[in-house]
């Protein structure tokens, strides 16, 4: 009674808040078998920091994505960081348009006499700080993004004007996600939720002192960020019926935020939202098989507003709604003691997508009423095909991924998609 309650609550709670699954990046296993990301697997500690309890003394690298290691410093504490991560605001990390805007704020003339801040290709590492207190474990994923430029220019030619320029500017996101995992038993609950404070200010200061005396001048240009925010919530409820290992799940991320120009002007409010919510099992097949099925449903949401609905025609509200489906279906075989490893599995697995995109532009206010929604062509993707293998020997794992669709050619095959390298040590 007690389960059929929690679970009721729990699939009430998410559809009631519109929660959702991010796009976290994968390893070769978790793409072998499609993507079907509610797999057990050491991948998740990117989802769901609180995972890192369950892989101590653990690292795992994932060729162009990434890498993840864990240290156990006890019975009760873990520490662990991840590298090449995306940043938490570049599409499609988490979410994504603030470092753009950011960037095109710092532009001329704070910018125009280079220097760059915090491009999407930027790596900024996390730290991670595990809790085990057996029935409930506790994950902490703390990231400090930042990057900054700074450039001064003295002019001083002879009979003219000395002229000194100084510019600077920084993007910076500085934040924390905590993580719980709870053991209720028979069920495990993951529920977690972070923040973090984007902000960005450039300057351009220009001193001119003209010669023999003349009265010194200093012109100032400045721009912001206002109001800026971004902010996750998820959970993750898994129990087992039967044979079934079965995952409900859901997650929400958003960030919303105003630029203010060099002109001193406050920009449209800005705003990115991500509802996603997901389901499905894994079960045991003959002691050596997994499969795996699960479903995602999910909405992308972003747009402008406005301060005020007092509007003229340029100032109406915009957004796009992103709206996809997609299914996932996975197995992998293992055979123990094959050749000289001590596993080897086979893996295969697909993806199924299906998207549509709607455009909508409202307001009303001094300026009139106006109302206009267009939905576009629903889009069915390909049947996307993968394979994969993985090995392990003693202390060490390779898992690799290929996308048969992608053929190099009658010698060499299908391109490797994916490859991903554990020590557990």
């Amino acid at each position: 009674m007690v389960r059929k309650l929690l679970t009721g609550l729990f699939t009430v709670a998410v559809f009631a808040t519109g929660s959702f699954a991010q796009a976290y990046p994968s390893n070769a296993r978790i793409d072998a078998l499609g993507g079907a990301f509610i797999v057990q697997d050491q991948s998740k500690i990117l989802a769901y920091a609180v995972q890192m309890n369950n892989y101590q003394d653990n690292a795992q690298v994932t060729f162009n994505s990434p890498i993840c290691g864990v240290k156990n410093l006890g019975e009760v504490v873990s520490v662990g960081v991840v590298v090449n991560r995306p940043l938490m605001l570049s599409f499609p990390s988490d979410s994504g348009f603030f470092y753009g805007a950011a960037r095109t704020n710092l532009g001329a003339p704070i910018n125009a006499t280079g220097g760059r801040a915090l491009g999407p290709d930027q790596n900024i590492p996390h730290i991670l700080l595990g809790l085990n207190l057996e029935a409930v474990k506790i994950g902490f994923d703390l990231f400090y993004e930042y990057s900054n430029f700074k450039q001064h220019i003295d002019d001083n030619p002879e009979g003219g004007n000395h002229v000194e320029t100084d510019v600077s500017g920084n993007i910076h996101n500085a934040g924390g996600i905590a993580s719980v995992l709870l053991d209720l038993k028979g069920m495990s609950l993951q529920i977690k939720g972070g923040i973090g404070i984007p902000g960005t200010r450039g300057k351009r200061e220009v001193t001119t002192t003209p010669p023999e005396g003349g009265t010194t001048t200093t012109e100032t240009t400045e721009s912001s960020s206002e109001s800026a925010f971004f902010g996750v919530l998820g959970a993750e409820l898994g129990l087992k019926v039967k044979d079934f290992n079965i995952t409900l799940g859901g997650e929400f991320v958003g960030s919303h935020f105003q630029m203010k120009n060099g002109a001193g002007v406050v920009q449209n409010r800005s705003f990115y939202r991500h509802f996603d919510l997901y389901a499905g099992f894994t079960t045991e097949i003959n002691k050596s098989g997994l499969a795996v099925l699960m479903i995602d449903l999910g909405v992308n949401s972003s747009g402008s507003e406005p301060d005020s609905l007092a509007y003229a025609v340029a100032q109406r509200k915009n957004y796009t709604n992103y709206i996809y489906n997609v299914i996932y279906a996975g197995y992998e075989h293992t055979w123990t003691k094959a050749w000289f490893f001590d596993t080897f599995t086979a893996r295969a697995g697909m993806n199924y997508a299906i998207y549509s995109q709607i455009d909508h532009q409202k307001g009303e206010g001094t300026g009139g009423e106006y109302d206009s929604r267009t939905k576009r062509e629903t889009v069915y993707n390909q049947v996307d095909p993968r394979l994969g293998i993985g090995i392990t020997k003693s202390v060490f794992a390779l898992d690799l991924c290929v996308n048969p669709t992608v053929w190099a050619g009658l010698i060499s095959g299908p391109s490797v998609a994916k490859v991903t390298v554990s020590l557990d040590f």
